[in-house]
């Protein structure tokens, strides 16, 4: 890994650290370099990188334990779908807390939405269904099926023309991730994720502000289920 500029430094490492588990393909349990290898390699202090460690392993991606290091432990390291179902039961209830907060969020931006997109945002979510459409047929592309869902909900918060919500936008976006990856990788769950969003494009082109809620919240009702199913092994590879 290459130094990285002292801007943002707690975040910059976060990304770094992301993008060496994925480049050196750490599966679940794999231990990281000791903190003294990845601070002489990212040019940090030990506090920043320790800050790191404590947002990462918020997220789920790793473990700390003490006396003995950083360790992967992300679901989407894992190829068992029972491993997957263990750890969102154990994570249920953080889950839940970011829904909550997910619904309000997004009731508010179509809301907006509904009224204020622009030609060039429709267009966008246009481009977004047809590739998001193209790939659902192959659950090897979760990853970018998990990011087109990602940004389609993104286009509408940026359409929503409210800046303080863009930003809010940006914190649960990084929460869900996992979620979004991990839904991605049941075979069949595109459906859940295309459908409702062909629903809530054409509601948005109509600028039907209660239909384009309605849709929406029938949308992330949908996703709740989904959670909770895989909670409680319902799901299956």
């Amino acid at each position: 890994m290459e130094p990285i500029k002292k801007v943002t430094v707690v975040n910059q490492v976060v990304n770094k650290l992301n993008e060496f588990i994925k480049e050196e393909s750490l599966g679940y349990g794999a231990k990281l370099p000791t903190e003294y290898a990845l601070c002489q390699q990212l040019d940090v202090a030990r506090s920043s990188l320790r800050e790191a460690y404590r947002l990462l392993q918020a997220q789920g991606i790793i473990t700390i334990k003490p006396g003995r290091g950083a360790f992967v432990s992300s679901p989407l390291m894992n190829d068992s779908s029972a491993f997957r179902e263990q750890w969102f039961s154990q994570h249920k209830v953080q889950y839940d807390d970011l829904l909550e907060i997910r619904e309000a969020l997004e009731t508010l931006a179509i809301r907006n939405a509904a009224q204020r997109i622009t030609k060039e945002g429709l267009s966008a979510l246009e481009s977004n269904l047809f590739e998001f459409e193209d790939l659902m047929g192959d659950t090897s592309n979760y990853k970018r099926l998990a990011e087109l869902d990602e940004e389609f909900h993104r286009i509408i918060c940026e359409e929503a023309k409210n800046q303080i919500l863009i930003e809010i936008n940006k914190h649960i976006e990084e929460e869900l991730l996992i979620f979004r990856y991990a839904m991605m990788k049941i075979d069949g769950r595109m459906i859940n994720t295309y459908t409702p969003h062909r629903v809530i494009l054409d509601a948005l082109r109509r600028h039907d502000q209660k239909a384009c809620i309605d849709a929406m919240q029938a949308h992330l009702a949908t996703a709740r289920a989904d959670m909770e199913q895989m909670a409680r092994g319902q799901y299956s590879d």
